[in-house]
């Protein structure tokens, strides 16, 4: 994870951004607003080959192995980067739009 970090840190806080945009550690303005949200989270960061998912579970529990670092965001600083990154979310960035 730390090579991650080390190479692109900026695709990580917007990756992490996102995480903790869509977790329920922000507070959810009204759809449209969501770049507004609130909050602060730590988020953590490794290789997916790292996640596994425990039997028997509850949906969304997972073990993380190896090499994780945290990653700690607030959402409320980040109003321009969450502006940038929901206009991409209907696929103009991966479409080489954005």
């Amino acid at each position: 994870a730390d090579d991650l970090q080390q190479s692109d840190p900026e695709t990580v806080v917007d990756a992490a951004c996102l995480a903790a945009l869509f977790s329920k550690a922000a507070a959810r303005p009204p759809a449209g607003r969501e770049h507004e949200a609130t909050g602060r989270a730590a988020v953590s960061l490794t290789r997916a080959r790292h996640v596994s998912k425990p039997a028997g579970a509850k949906p969304g529990l997972v073990r993380l192995s190896g090499d994780v670092a945290t990653v700690r965001v607030d959402l409320g600083a980040e109003e321009k980067r969450l502006t940038r990154l929901l206009a991409t979310k209907d696929g103009d960035l991966l479409e080489g739009k954005g």
